[in-house]
């Protein structure tokens, strides 16, 4: 809540109608922790260290990234209904690498 608090929220309470929603999206937790809130959030506060960004047990940096990966592609998934080229274009890649992280991911 500090970092949250400790944020200047330049689009007011539509930036952080946002923040809320997209980790909601990208983090499967029941609770969300310093190490779910967007880098910028962290980097901003007076609140952010290190240690936020990465505990002292530690990440498992390729299954952050996975989430994330996963969270936009199904974001766009559903905002083209399905269709894959449309959501490769949606996301600046290539229709094939889309095709491609669709069957790695499972999506």
């Amino acid at each position: 809540m500090h970092i949250l608090e400790d944020y200047p929220w330049p689009g007011n309470v539509r930036e952080l109608e946002n923040v809320v929603q997209r980790m909601v999206v990208i983090n499967d937790v029941p609770l969300i922790t310093p190490q779910h809130l967007p880098h910028q959030l962290l980097r901003s506060s007076a609140a952010s260290h290190e240690a936020i960004l990465v505990p002292e047990e530690g990440v498992d940096f390729d299954a952050e990234m996975e989430k994330i990966q996963i969270a936009y592609l199904n974001a766009a998934l559903r905002r083209t209904e399905g269709k894959k080229s449309a959501a490769a274009a949606l996301l600046n890649i290539d229709p094939q690498r889309m095709k491609y992280l669709c069957r790695k991911l499972k999506l």
